[in-house]
């Protein structure tokens, strides 16, 4: 499952990044969670860091994962995801946060 299926994650906005190699990818999702302790140890915040005016938070969740058929012919990430969560700036635009920019080098 490459989406979060917790329900106080809301699903924003989403790019596929293709990282070569054959078959690596990162999925790039911008999420958004309504504020509360969880999300300052996700985002490893500081007390002092947090906006008292922005009652919800955005994260950029990196997941990079490779594509490789199973046993029965089926295409699968199989144990290869890794998922890395960031906090976003609070300046980013909605346009951003719909459409993240990603790309590889």
């Amino acid at each position: 499952m490459l989406f979060s299926e917790d329900p106080v994650e809301r699903h924003i906005g989403a790019t596929l990044v293709y990282m070569g190699g054959g078959s690596k990818f990162c999925l790039v999702q911008c999420i958004s969670i309504e504020h509360d302790d969880s999300v300052d140890e996700i985002n490893d915040s500081k007390p002092e860091d947090k906006d008292a005016t922005r009652r919800t938070r955005f994260l950029f969740r990196l997941t990079t994962f490779s594509l490789k058929y199973d046993k029965n012919g089926d295409l699968t990430t199989g144990n290869s995801r890794r998922v890395r969560n960031y906090k976003v700036p609070n300046e980013s635009t909605e346009f951003l946060l719909k459409n993240p920019v990603a790309f590889w080098m």
